[in-house]
């Protein structure tokens, strides 16, 4: 009977601490998360978490596109200023996207803007083929050029990023491909660095947030579908230093940011010229000598490796607690889940924007204006009109007003207004 409780009691420590355990590691050690962090100038490895582990690159694939256009701009193939016609397919494909009809044309370097900041999905069809002659042989194409680089573990199906069951990358071939687009290509790179893009009167902003608020980060590219969560590779030139990392699986895109920022923290720190001198101070220390006496005895060296303690330790604990931190609330699953690409979380996640276009005396001139911004933003035609009175000691002032928009629809839309424009929060 006593064998029984004592069975029972310890089935149930080990129930529980088997569920706390998967609970705590659910973030940073299953699921969908690796991240890595890799020295551009010798490929030393700074920081891992799942390198290696196959997983899906959603808009990181975007990056072996625009490397096969960097190619055939080097090679002459294509031209900045050649035009491509966008095809059906390319027209059909899922947002984001610049909104190409059957027909329509493009300059090669739009195309390239367009998927550095917009993350098109049409536009990455429109260079497949042009290059490939279809999708399908673009793609074999790109697999091909990961296998030569080096990217082992990488499988592409399609130019842009959209779900596919058996397009997989790594954490790590994504930094072997940042790293090779850096050394390769140095005369394209600042294409990266593109924090807006103009076409047809649209003005789109980069989705890497990083990009105005970390020191010394000017690329790569985001990413986003419900199979992947939330991806990013960065790259960053600070004191000499250039560095890639690589997040998959961030559960937003405001979690994702912060373990970005807390890897590179982690990853310059190391590259610290103080911190090298410690470590090559801890290298010198020689072990004591044994006594005579334990000579024949096996010598038992304790296994220490700060930096793989770290990693697999407190790191992931840390990483979890940000991932949870973060965390979409169900709503937001739900958007996330319907949701094609990153564009479209961004818009569903806040859309408590507002834009002011004026303030006037009469409240039929407020309303006009209203109809004269829709007129000439069409992507605006959904939102809400809002007349906002004011009173005054000489009157009542109209504001008008068009609710319901995103941050980033709202900067857009004042970019092209300009005059007496305003981007407010929900008050």
């Amino acid at each position: 009977m006593l064998f029984l409780c004592m069975l029972t009691v310890f089935l149930t420590i080990n129930i529980l601490l088997s569920t706390k355990a998967e609970a705590s590691s659910k973030y940073a050690r299953k699921d969908k998360y690796a991240s890595i962090v890799m020295d551009v100038e010798n490929g030393q490895v700074l920081n891992q978490i799942n390198a290696d582990k196959q997983l899906h690159p959603a808009s990181l694939t975007k990056m072996m596109t625009l490397y096969l256009t960097f190619d055939a701009l080097k090679s002459g193939k294509l031209r900045k200023n050649t035009y491509l016609r966008a095809s059906w397919r390319a027209a059909s494909q899922k947002p984001s996207s610049l909104g190409l009809v059957n027909g329509d044309a493009i300059r090669v370097e739009q195309a390239i803007l367009a998927l550095v900041t917009k993350s098109a999905n049409d536009v990455a069809v429109v260079l497949a083929e042009a290059l490939g002659g279809s999708e399908e042989n673009f793609a074999e194409m790109m697999t091909a050029k990961a296998q030569e680089l080096g990217m082992s573990r990488t499988v592409f199906k399609n130019a842009s990023g959209l779900h596919h069951r058996q397009q997989i990358s790594t954490a790590r071939d994504m930094a072997i491909l940042s790293k090779a687009l850096i050394k390769d290509h140095p005369e394209y790179y600042h294409y990266f660095k593109t924090t807006s893009f103009k076409y047809k009167d649209m003005v789109f902003k980069n989705h890497n947030a990083l990009m105005k608020s970390y020191q010394g980060m000017d690329g790569l590219k985001t990413g986003y579908i419900r199979a992947s969560g939330f991806n990013l590779a960065s790259s960053v030139n600070r004191d000499g230093k250039r560095v890639v990392a690589v997040v998959f699986g961030g559960k937003t895109a405001p979690a994702r940011n912060m373990i970005m920022k807390h890897l590179l923290d982690r990853a310059y720190a190391k590259l610290s010229p103080i911190n090298k001198i410690k470590h090559q101070q801890v290298a010198m220390i020689t072990p004591a000598r044994r006594p005579s006496s334990q000579k024949n005895q096996p010598v038992r060296v304790a296994s220490i490796n700060l930096e793989n303690d770290y990693d697999n330790f407190v790191q992931e604990s840390f990483i979890d607690k940000i991932q949870r931190r973060y965390a979409p609330n169900a709503a937001m699953e739900r958007e996330q889940g319907d949701a094609a690409s990153e564009d479209e979380v961004a818009d569903k996640e806040d859309k408590a924007w507002s834009i002011q276009i004026g303030a006037f005396r009469d409240k039929y001139r407020s309303l006009q204006a209203i109809k004269n911004a829709k007129d000439t933003l069409g992507y605006l035609i959904d939102a809400d009109d809002a007349i906002a009175p004011l009173v005054t000691e000489r009157g009542v002032i109209y504001r008008a007003r068009i609710t319901g928009v995103s941050l980033n629809t709202a900067r857009s839309a004042c970019d092209i207004l300009k005059d007496n424009c305003l981007i407010l929060t929900a008050d």
